[in-house]
């Protein structure tokens, strides 16, 4: 439906449009909507003393933008007609969304995984121990194999997690068994927590949190946006 919409607001822009009225909507809607933004985060990261009336009310910015946008687009439904407003800010909208999924998409494949907000499409975010297991293989491949980082004989037992089979998926000598009983004596094996390992050779430990899951409940409006 969405790729219907597209399509139909294309059409209309080729038969029907201008440039010179929908493109100035679509420039104003990009430059309020990077002012809105940059509000928007300054007020997010911002640290409000109880007297600071005027940064506790930071908020408002971005809804004035809003309005400004709003206002701006009625005005060109005056001064032109409807059907050139809505598709200015169908426009405007349609850039804006696809910039925003493009920074989701980007976040989510190279972002750094140091807090919730690079993961926001994700249902259990990534915690930032699965970075630090699969810098610790790296690491132990390119020390015992002279410089190859993905060459460590690893074994996977009864583990399923997509984000480290994601993470994992460039090394060569990776084994998946269902559980640790069926697990071979490689140099690593990941298991899940508590689980003893059904062998006699003995392996040094270390416990690594992979997912973070989080609850919004009493979270205060500031941090919950």
């Amino acid at each position: 439906m969405a790729a219907i919409a597209l399509a139909e607001l294309w059409q209309s822009l080729t038969w029907e449009g201008n440039w010179g009225n929908e493109g100035l909507l679509l420039v104003a809607g990009l430059v309020i909507g990077s002012f809105s933004y940059i509000g928007l985060t300054g007020w997010l990261v911002r640290i409000c003393n109880p007297d600071d009336t005027i940064c506790q009310y930071a908020w408002v910015q971005p809804i004035a933008a809003l309005g400004l946008f709003i206002i701006i687009t009625i005005f060109f439904g005056f001064m032109t007609n409807s059907g050139v407003a809505a598709r200015g800010a169908a426009l405007a909208g349609a850039a804006i969304g696809l910039l925003v999924a493009l920074s989701i998409g980007w976040r989510l494949n190279y972002g750094p995984l140091m807090d919730l907000s690079y993961q926001p499409l994700a249902g259990i975010p990534a915690s930032t121990g699965l970075v630090a297991l699969t810098e610790t293989l790296t690491r132990q491949s390119a020390e015992r194999t002279g410089g190859q980082q993905t060459a460590l004989d690893t074994t996977l037992a009864g583990v399923t997690s997509p984000a480290l089979l994601w993470r994992l998926r460039d090394f060569e000598k990776l084994t998946q068994v269902n559980s640790a009983a069926e697990a071979l004596p490689t140099t690593a094996i990941i298991t899940p927590a508590n689980v003893e390992l059904g062998m006699d050779q003995s392996y040094l430990g270390q416990g690594f949190t992979l997912d973070a899951p989080w609850s919004p409940v009493g979270l205060p409006p500031q941090q919950l946006v």
